[in-house]
């Protein structure tokens, strides 16, 4: 790759170093590195998808989800632990300190597997009627954010669909907006008669309310600053003339 030495284009030392990493790098370690984030509490979902193409990708899929199970004749029985060593590896470098910890002591990547979807996607029916009823009291407190709220009640929403919720449209807006504070109130009836209303369009309507909100809140605040201000100048100029 031609480098170029024109003075203000030439490429940093660090840029350089990392051109040359990613040419010499397959392009799916390429993938792996840079577009597969850990696994957290909200993000399983996604990151199932993602780990299964990864995984597949790998060849080592089979022993992952069963399909090849452990022998103990020679030679498949080294070929299946390297297989399950890899995979376990990758499995591992993609969860979090939290997770490492809860499967330290699991011995193959199927317990691996299986554990951390029973943590996230369990299919039983006591575990599916507290996730539906969680999601429909979600509630949002005056202190919090718009956007780590609708981050909270995707991630709550996505959990009781991973284990077989179905929610309609119309449900999860009677949530989102049952689910907002009293500050919230002429925004609730408002939004609340509007028939042909999409989940989309009102999550975008609550961020530009709360831009309003935010911007009104700072205005405020500055006025107040202002106001501070000029009585200070005043009684400073007041000190002034009776000296």
């Amino acid at each position: 790759m031609a480098l170029s030495t024109t003075t203000g284009s030439m490429p940093s030392t660090s840029m350089v170093a990392l051109s040359s990493t990613m040419v010499s790098m397959p392009s799916s370690s390429i993938e792996r590195k840079y577009f597969l984030e850990k696994l957290n509490e909200s993000n399983y979902r996604m990151w199932k998808i993602k780990m299964e193409l990864t995984l597949t990708r790998m060849n080592v899929m089979d022993i992952v989800n069963g399909d090849l199970q452990k022998t103990t004749i020679e030679p498949a029985l080294s070929e299946w632990k390297i297989k399950d060593f890899d995979a376990k590896t990758e499995i591992i470098m993609h969860i979090s300190d939290r997770h490492v910890d809860l499967i330290k002591n699991l011995k193959s990547s199927k317990e691996i597997w299986d554990t951390l979807k029973d943590i996230y996607a369990p299919s039983n029916r006591i575990t599916k009627v507290m996730l539906l009823r969680h999601f429909m009291m979600l509630q949002m407190k005056d202190e919090d954010s718009i956007d780590s709220f609708i981050n909270k009640y995707y991630s709550t929403y996505d959990n009781a669909s991973l284990v077989g919720s179905n929610i309609e449209e119309d449900m999860k807006i009677d949530i989102l907006l049952g689910a907002l504070p009293s500050s919230w109130s002429s925004f609730i009836v408002v939004n609340g008669a509007d028939s042909n209303l999409t989940l989309q369009n009102l999550i975008s309507k609550l961020k530009q309310d709360d831009l309003g909100r935010r911007g009104a809140t700072n205005q405020a605040s500055m006025d107040v600053s202002s106001m501070a201000m000029v009585a200070t100048i005043k009684n400073q100029k007041s000190n002034f003339n009776n000296f």
